[in-house]
């Protein structure tokens, strides 16, 4: 769920010209397939759902610098 949530978040924020403050989490949810009140059983709120977020594109840039120097 948590992952489906995250990718999500991501479509929209790629896919948006607007401030992405203008994303809700109830559109997250729609988005991601599941239910606004499962979205809150893993992020206390918006801005700990795009800290999620930042903390996963994080991981995967350092994996992608990783590999290339390996």
């Amino acid at each position: 769920l948590v992952e489906s949530v995250l990718q999500a978040a991501e479509q929209l924020l790629g896919s948006e010209t607007e401030d992405p403050n203008g994303i809700s989490v109830e559109r997250i949810a729609r988005r991601a397939g599941v239910g606004i009140g499962s979205v809150y059983d893993y992020f206390a709120n918006g801005d700990s759902l795009w800290a999620g977020l930042l903390d996963l594109v994080t991981e995967r840039n350092f994996q992608t610098l990783e590999a290339r120097v390996n």
